[in-house]
């Protein structure tokens, strides 16, 4: 009876068409945030992010990269409950209280969701093998090798880690880490039905409607518009055309690849996200999220790319204030007048008046930003037009207006 069953599903989610299956998806994407409204105390719009972030682990075969969910949480806050509730929503989810390297790649490779609770001391040295492997797993294509003993002699097992992962604690990620996740940050409530309510996730309605609806088939069916060819097809003919009007790419696919042509709407939607400024790093880990909203609505895909907006301005915010590099071009862009760089300036004196910029008065800061940094950064960006010795020292001459170009790119 129940391989009956199974067909008899099988068969009526292979007639579904697309519309059918858009109608689906809303409505368990709908079911996910009622769950997690339930159970968690979120920022409202952290429910939108969380819940296309769960249908996006049904259709990991269409992205080449997935943004790690990284929950920062004070204690107390629920943070393992999140976890807890996202083993039983995400595809092939399994929660892990600890985490060694060996486990991580196997299980990766398994197509296994991994949650980790409590991931501390990731600096530690014996940790350098798992925290170099997390820092390269958000990205298709990463290959771990194994040695194993075969008969006399050796071969090797070829793992790849690409899978979503989600992560909780209370101490923070490094900014490698950080830069390859999507981060939340969970505050206690006041409100006692949270820290009332028992976990009986196991018993949820919409952990059957996913498994019965078989959400990774009905992904499949509304996939086929936004994807990441399209979207390089779209970059690449708006690099060669002023028109909104975009063809199909010649040279770099099949026959049979190139007969694709972008629609309007398509064409409409890529314009709106590359209108949304949202770049490099950013870009990467927002566009697997931006084509799983396109699944659902208009109102959740404005959410998601809002969002995407919001923490990438506040990336490049916290980038301007915490690279060095990025200071020292905006201390040379500020250079703007005539007498300031046109003429030669002492390295020494420069590094002195970047140091007081920088606000640094520690003597061992200090020792860090000297003279020898100053002028191989200046000469490593190319903010040197030219330079001359002196007996009392280096003297260069800066590169001001290539520093306010940099600085308002990065801006």
């Amino acid at each position: 009876m129940e391989k009956n069953k199974e067909k008899e599903i099988i068969e009526k989610i292979n007639e579904v068409n697309e519309d059918e299956a858009k109608i689906k998806i809303g409505e368990i994407f709908e079911d996910i945030k009622i769950v997690l409204k339930r159970y968690i105390k979120l920022r409202e719009d952290y429910y939108d992010v969380v819940a296309v972030w769960v249908i996006g682990t049904y259709c990991m075969e269409n992205f080449s990269t997935y943004p790690y969910l990284f929950m920062n949480a004070q204690k107390g806050s629920g943070k393992t409950r999140m976890l807890k509730l996202l083993e039983v929503l995400v595809n092939k989810g399994i929660l892990l209280a600890s985490m060694r390297e060996a486990v991580l790649f196997r299980l990766a490779d398994k197509g296994f969701a991994l949650l980790i609770d409590e991931l501390e001391g990731l600096e530690r040295k014996e940790n350098a093998p798992l925290k170099e492997l997390l820092n390269a797993c958000y990205k298709r294509g990463t290959k771990v090798f194994r040695m194993k003993k075969v008969g006399d002699s050796w071969d090797f097992d070829s793992f790849e880690p690409f899978t979503p992962i989600a992560i909780a604690n209370i101490g923070g990620v490094d900014d490698v880490l950080g830069d390859r996740a999507i981060t939340l940050i969970l505050n206690k409530s006041s409100k006692s039905n949270f820290a009332l309510l028992q976990e009986d996730f196991d018993k949820l309605a919409i952990i059957d409607k996913i498994k019965e609806c078989r959400l990774s088939r009905l992904c499949s069916l509304c996939s086929q518009k936004y994807n990441r060819q399209s979207f390089n097809q779209y970059v690449d003919e708006l690099s060669t055309t002023t028109t909104t009007t975009l063809y199909t790419l010649y040279t770099l696919y099949t026959p049979s690849q190139r007969e694709i042509t972008l629609s309007d709407d398509v064409v409409s939607v890529y314009n709106r996200i590359v209108a949304s400024k949202i770049r490099g790093r950013h870009l990467e880990l927002m566009l697997p999220l931006l084509f799983t909203s396109l699944m659902l609505n208009e109102e959740v895909f404005e959410n998601i790319l809002k969002f995407g907006q919001e923490i990438s301005k506040q990336k490049k915010e916290d980038d301007i204030t915490d690279s060095l590099d990025v200071s020292l071009i905006d201390f040379v862009s500020k250079m703007s007048s005539e007498i300031d760089y046109k003429r030669f300036r002492f390295v020494h004196k420069l590094t002195e008046e970047f140091r007081f910029f920088m606000g640094i008065r520690d003597r061992w800061e200090r020792q860090d930003i000297n003279s020898m940094w100053f002028g191989r950064a200046l000469k490593r960006l190319g903010l040197v037009l030219g330079k001359r010795r002196l007996s009392a020292g280096m003297e260069v001459e800066l590169n001001v207006p290539k520093a306010v170009k940099l600085i308002n790119n990065i801006r």
